[in-house]
């Protein structure tokens, strides 16, 4: 009779699962596949590894990017702790796992004790472990952060605005008389198109003239997010919205301008910058007393289409989700709308009470 005894190199700790993440238990404790453990020669080589998988990342996996530059600021503050001290470069790239989760495990530590927000800590880690895993993955090696559970990003502002606080919003950009007619079209459209069809920042800012289709009154996205260009799809444009895209593209058409993006930056040269579409949201929140990002109005699209009875395989193809554990995260409840429903449908025949 055989006994399961624990491998000396099961990780432990606050940050370590019960088990090996799926895909990683047998080649890290020994098995049929054993992996290579992950060891550089030097921080720098380590440091040429990373730049030539995130490089691999832009061009084969055709990420945006802004993803490639997320990998790059994540790597550079773990770069920053290991290069603080000799003795942690030596845990990190000797390839002793052991070592490596202790060296892991100070890490956030030492981002907790800096005061960094519990979400960018979990960000950071994020980062970190999506580029090991590139590195890894083409030399054979185990990721130790794949056997480690991500740092908890902590309580976060609410993700969605309310039905009534999605509709103050856009009136106030329907009606800030402060801004230019043009602009202020602009503007309206821009919040139309995340809160009415669920586009994604970056989505917003590659769409084209011609992705907006007023025939059958649909907007085709054609690089969603997501690997080797994202995945395209189709929405169409609730009566609402094509209101608001049209009265734009009527500004639109008089810019001299050879840009193909439906959206142009102020001066109506060239594309609308990220930058100025991230000043926009921030006016527009001080303005308005209601905070709100592109993402928050995509969460709210998806609550809404929930709320509207919307089935999930629908919304799931309208949001441009690949499963359906992803669409979950954006569907969100109202304040208020369990009880009602449960006041209006959860009722039992019982009778008259007796007296």
């Amino acid at each position: 009779m055989t006994t399961n005894v624990p491998h000396p190199l099961q990780p432990t700790g606050p940050f370590a699962y019960g088990n090996a993440r799926k895909g990683c238990g047998p080649d890290l404790y020994g098995g049929p596949h054993t992996l290579l453990p992950l060891r550089f020669p030097s921080l720098e080589h380590m440091e040429a590894r990373i730049r030539g998988a995130i490089v691999r990342i832009e061009t084969v996996e055709n990420l945006s990017p802004r993803t490639a530059a997320w990998l790059r600021e994540s790597y550079s503050a773990f770069r920053r702790f290991l290069a603080e001290d000799d003795r942690r470069q030596r845990q990190f790239l000797g390839g002793d796992p052991r070592q490596q989760l202790r060296a892991l495990e100070d890490w956030v530590a030492s981002m907790n004790g800096s005061r960094l927000a519990r979400s960018t800590v979990n960000n950071y880690w994020r980062g970190v472990r999506m580029v090991l895993s590139r590195v890894a993955r083409d030399g054979a090696m185990q990721n130790p952060l794949g056997y480690l559970r991500a740092p908890h990003p902590g309580s976060t502002e609410p993700r969605f605005l309310t039905q009534e606080a999605a509709e103050t919003v856009l009136l106030f950009v329907r009606n800030d008389a402060s801004v230019p007619p043009p602009l202020r079209a602009r503007n309206t459209a821009v919040f139309a198109v995340m809160l009415l069809a669920g586009l994604r920042r970056a989505e917003v800012l590659q769409l084209h003239v011609a992705d907006v289709d007023f025939g059958p009154d649909i907007i085709r996205v054609r690089h969603g997010k997501g690997r080797h260009g994202g995945k395209p799809r189709t929405i169409p444009m609730t009566p609402q919205l094509a209101r608001c895209c049209a009265a734009h593209l009527s500004f639109r058409r008089r810019a001299q301008t050879s840009s193909p993006h439906f959206f142009l930056g102020t001066r109506g040269r060239g594309g609308l910058a990220e930058s100025t579409l991230v000043r926009l949201f921030r006016r527009v929140s001080r303005r308005a007393g209601i905070h709100v990002t592109p993402h928050m109005l995509r969460h709210t699209f998806c609550t809404l289409l929930s709320r509207a009875g919307v089935s999930d395989r629908l919304a799931k193809e309208a949001m441009g989700h690949a499963d359906f554990s992803t669409l979950a995260r954006y569907q969100h409840v109202y304040e208020g709308e369990v009880a009602a429903e449960l006041t209006a449908k959860l009722r039992l025949n019982l009778g008259e009470p007796t007296t």
